[in-house]
């Protein structure tokens, strides 16, 4: 083939070429052994072929034209490619349509045993469900102690900062409630430093902010 900054030989090159040469539609993709020719435009190209490799495993050997130093190789090749690693690829002759493979959910679980504060007997648990796909965290928690019908500011932190405002607890007329909350964009759970601050209430303003229950939250355990 003719190589840039060899001009003296280029001559050569065409005439070998071509002597090789076989005609093929402009354009044209390939899917597995056919092969479509256009009706007008033509050029000349070299024959040769290429060496398929997925995950550094030898697959398939194509076909190859060559034409202005450009190398045309067959869709086939790339669908068995994609096939191996799961996805699906589909050519209708127009179109090449690739699906990912179905991802599972995977998930990160941690607990929290919430144990009174300030002189309250609100106690209860919390349970926190990541997921790590689509990055939801869902954290259930669970109280008991509160007064009747109260409201109370539910409170993810980290290093005395807030990470996350989750949904007040209401407590119902025995004083109980379980609340869940769903915090979007997490993307991993630490192994340390979270806590679940339940508040006085109903609001977190001056004295309303008092916690009235909190717990550590523990990576990869959940509080019964």
């Amino acid at each position: 083939m003719y190589k840039e900054g060899h001009d003296n030989k280029w001559g050569e090159e065409m005439k070998r070429i071509l002597s090789h040469a076989v005609v093929f539609a402009l354009g044209t993709l390939f899917a597995g052994s056919s092969v479509a020719m256009a009706a007008t435009v033509y050029v000349q190209a070299e024959r040769g072929s290429a060496v398929v490799y997925w995950n550094s495993h030898k697959m398939a050997s194509p076909a190859t034209l060559v034409n202005s130093n450009t190398t045309y190789v067959q869709l086939y090749a790339l669908q068995q490619g994609l096939k191996q690693s799961g996805y699906t690829a589909a050519w209708d002759g127009h179109n090449l349509r690739i699906s990912s493979p179905v991802q599972p959910v995977l998930e990160q679980w941690a607990s929290a045993r919430l144990t009174p504060q300030n002189n309250s007997v609100v106690q209860g648990t919390a349970t926190l469900s990541l997921d790590t796909v689509h990055h939801l965290l869902t954290v259930a928690v669970t109280l008991q102690g509160l007064a009747p019908n109260s409201v109370h500011p539910l409170d993810l932190m980290a290093a005395g900062q807030q990470v996350a405002s989750l949904n007040p607890a209401i407590a119902g007329a025995d004083g109980t409630v379980t609340v869940y909350s769903v915090v979007p964009n997490v993307a991993d759970l630490p192994n340390e430093g979270w806590s679940l601050v339940v508040r006085t209430g109903p609001d977190e303003v001056g004295p309303n902010a008092t916690p009235i229950a909190t717990g550590v939250v523990t990576l990869g355990q959940v509080a019964y």
